[in-house]
């Protein structure tokens, strides 16, 4: 996760990610969505939404009205992609005591919509430059809904080497337009003055591009002198 541990209303959401969910099938997943504890239920339709399976979407809506699990439920519903989700989304934005991390996870689901109302609350979260707030969701988000209009922002805490989340806006600009910035990610990658953090989460970005020269960037990497950044690279390129 990119997020930082913080406290009060703006506590790291729970992640409810089933253990060995690629294990189960649809059917199997699907049949654990009607047994056992809401936490279990809840995990297991997060994991056919990102299967794009709709069977998921009562049991993420059930989910809505746990506060333990209303993350989960609203990430679920993302990756789902089900217009229905549109009016629960709503509903979440208008909580009075939704949390930031669930409001900018309702937002990506608006924009999933065509609801404009979801891009102006991404822009908003990604133009506040503090550390403590679910900046690194709304990045993210940007990035898996394809939020051209965010390139600004996103290349502004690129070239800022104090941001926290320098690495992720790189990742998302590698998503956004891959060709204009592989020079920059590329140069990145094998700089050996640059914070590693970085640099790995450039690495990662590299893996996930076409082309010969973001595979020619991790071969090099395996050289380096960093010993984390150098097996990060091999394993990257053993995936090939």
């Amino acid at each position: 996760m990119l997020f930082p541990f913080l406290t009060g209303s703006h506590r790291l959401p729970r992640r409810l990610d089933l253990p060995d969910a690629e294990d189960f099938s649809s059917d199997e997943l699907a049949e654990m969505t009607e047994t056992g504890g809401l936490a279990t239920r809840v995990a297991a339709a997060r994991a056919l939404a990102e299967r794009k399976d709709t069977r998921a979407f009562s049991v993420l809506v059930e989910g809505l009205g746990n506060r333990h699990f209303r993350y989960a439920a609203l990430e679920g519903l993302r990756m789902l992609g089900d217009a229905r989700a549109r009016e629960h989304a709503l509903q979440v934005m208008d909580k009075a005591f939704a949390g930031v991390f669930e409001r900018t996870q309702a937002a990506g689901i608006l924009i999933g919509c065509g609801d404009p109302r979801g891009t102006e609350h991404i822009m908003e979260r990604l133009a506040r430059r503090k550390r403590d707030d679910d900046r690194g969701l709304a990045i993210e988000i940007a990035a898996e809904e394809k939020l051209h209009e965010a390139l600004p922002l996103l290349e502004e805490m690129a070239q800022d080497q104090d941001d926290l989340f320098r690495g992720a806006a790189l990742k998302a600009l590698a998503v956004l337009e891959p060709r204009r910035f592989e020079p920059l990610l590329c140069g990145i990658a094998r700089d050996e003055r640059e914070d590693s953090d970085v640099r790995a989460d450039v690495l990662e970005a590299l893996a996930g591009m076409s082309g010969e020269q973001p595979r020619r960037t991790l071969e090099t990497v395996t050289s380096s002198s960093c010993l984390e950044l150098a097996d990060l690279s091999r394993r990257l390129l053993a995936r090939d």
